[in-house]
């Protein structure tokens, strides 16, 4: 049985005086894509669905563990194992009829541009602000222009959510127009990750020997011949968080560092903070009221940043954010950055990760001569990792040159002006 949108239809008949007030009909064939299958991303799938939207596409690329089933509703517990994105289809277009939902297992960075330029709209329902940051300078890579103006046709707007606890919001971005997810990013506290270079070679703090025996010595058969390889580390697993703990301690030895204990070791391997159903279902409904204004045109949208705090009571705040001249990302210009001539590759690594306007961790650096540094794994990386202890005028690095910063966070490079401090 089909389910009816009388209602809905009959609201976007209403006329008011002015075509411009009419909305769209038909709107239920509007091409979605839905980033993130997570307990926020469930949520909107779901809510997409019964407003009435029938042709949408959720990529995630992770599966079903026994910890997700207390939040993200859509999961069971004969699911554990399969891939989030297909059971979430499954389970929403069983409830929904008429509903056609596709569903991608895989990397967002995987995917062509020509996947992207699919869509009318993108919602991101994602937990990671790097993956969130790839996807709207993807959009923003999108967009042509043509002797200074914008080809409206090109642009693919991205509504933004994102939860914390008993804290939410929404923002509307629409690419090259207004805001772009990096004009606001020094309003994101820095995440807490480190660069693998570091933790593989050169640990100075206990999380740097915790993220070790989690990420490296957790996947290398040699090390770890208790749990099975491809298994992955659960913070709600007593035996894999006390062999994470044992090694890190371990390493932490070797290097001389201190500070390694149970209690931190819990916190970097799970370093997520609690997930609330009520607010991912509050924020989920206004991005799909959001998708909903802009796919039906019955109303204008929101301009273009909403915030919620649940913690002390029901409130919300509404912003509107500015387009940020000069932003790396969707006015591609270059940054400038004045550091000590004595600073090392390494430190000028730390200074990008934690650097408010940049936020890029695991960055691979480079000139137009060559690169000098790359984070990714393989003979590459090996290759230049030696240059981590040097000065950068040691590398070449002259007053004023300009630096090819690029990211996973980023799907475009950043191009950072260096100047000396003497």
């Amino acid at each position: 049985m089909t389910r009816s949108y009388h209602q809905i239809e009959s609201f976007l008949k209403r006329t008011g005086g002015t075509a411009e007030e009419e909305g769209n009909v038909n709107y239920h064939d509007f091409k979605i894509l839905v980033v993130g299958a997570g307990g926020l991303g469930c949520e909107v799938l779901k809510a997409l669905a019964m407003v009435g939207f029938q042709n949408l596409t959720i990529i995630d690329m992770d599966t079903i563990e026994y910890s997700n089933l207390n939040r993200q509703f859509l999961f069971r517990k004969k699911d554990v194992g399969r891939p989030k994105s297909e059971v979430a289809a499954e389970f929403v277009m069983k409830k929904v009829p008429g509903c056609k939902i596709t569903h991608v297992v895989g990397r967002l960075e995987d995917q062509p541009l020509s996947f992207y330029k699919s869509f009318k709209l993108v919602i991101s329902g994602l937990d990671n602000l790097g993956a969130r940051r790839w996807t709207s300078s993807t959009l923003c890579s999108l967009v042509e222009t043509k002797n200074g103006e914008i080809n409206p046709n090109t642009i693919i707007p991205l509504i933004d959510g994102g939860t914390e606890g008993f804290q939410g919001h929404v923002m509307v971005i629409v690419p090259k127009v207004g805001p772009c997810l990096d004009c606001i990013i020094s309003l994101f506290p820095p995440q807490k990750t480190f660069p693998m270079c570091t933790i593989a070679s050169q640990p100075r703090l206990p999380e740097h020997c915790i993220a070790w025996a989690s990420q490296i010595a957790w996947e290398n058969p040699t090390i770890n011949t208790e749990f099975p390889h491809g298994t992955k580390v659960d913070a709600d697993n007593p035996a894999h968080v006390q062999w994470v703990y044992e090694h890190a301690l371990q390493r932490a030895e070797e290097k001389n560092i201190s500070g390694v204990t149970y209690r931190l070791t819990l916190g970097v391997i799970k370093n997520i903070m609690p997930a609330i159903a009520s607010t991912n279902s509050l924020i989920a409904a206004q991005t799909a009221n959001e998708a909903f204004k802009y796919a039906t045109g019955c109303a204008n949208n929101l301009d273009n940043y909403l915030v919620y705090y649940g913690k002390d009571g029901i409130n919300t705040s509404v912003e509107s954010l500015e387009k940020k001249k000069g932003c790396l990302v969707c006015d591609m210009q270059t940054m400038s950055k004045s550091i000590p001539a004595t600073f090392t590759l390494q430190q000028l690594v730390d200074e990008i990760s934690d650097d408010p306007e940049l936020q890029v961790s695991n960055p691979s650096i480079g000139l137009e001569s060559g690169q000098i540094i790359f984070v990714s794994r393989g003979p590459l990386k090996e290759q230049t990792e030696k240059n981590l202890g040097l000065e950068l005028p040691q590398l070449g690095v002259k007053e004023g040159e300009e630096l090819i910063i690029n990211s996973p966070a980023i799907s475009s490079p950043i191009f950072l002006k260096i100047h000396y401090e003497y």
